[in-house]
């Protein structure tokens, strides 16, 4: 299990307008011997701590193949406002390195009332 807690920006550029913090955990589900596929179930709430959608948050889960390099994950919901969210989102890892860390882009289409 590996829990994040990390900023939340509007471009993937780590400079970027610091609008939130992705918060939540990753467990490994699945893992060939090889480690050339890996799948985690992933769970991470987005809160928003500024701009338009200040105090609201959206939370996306799901099963992450690690190795894609794209990957789909469910909108679950949402409070603020985000009440009730359902939909999907595009995750895509812009770079990574030996350490670990990585800065991933995600799309997020969002239905809410």
């Amino acid at each position: 299990m590996i829990m994040v807690d990390n900023p939340l920006t509007e471009g993937i550029d780590p400079s970027s307008t610091l609008i939130g913090r992705e918060q939540g955990y990753t467990i490994g589900i699945s893992r060939d011997p090889n480690f050339s596929t890996t799948i985690n179930f992933l769970t991470l709430n987005l809160a928003f701590t500024g701009g338009e959608h200040n105090g609201s948050t959206i939370t996306v889960m799901g099963r992450d193949p690690v190795f894609n390099a794209k990957r789909e994950l469910m909108v679950v919901g949402g409070t603020g406002a985000f009440r009730m969210a359902r939909g999907y989102s595009f995750w895509t890892i812009d770079s990574f390195n030996i350490t670990g860390n990585s800065i991933v882009e995600g799309d997020i289409y969002v239905y809410h009332y």
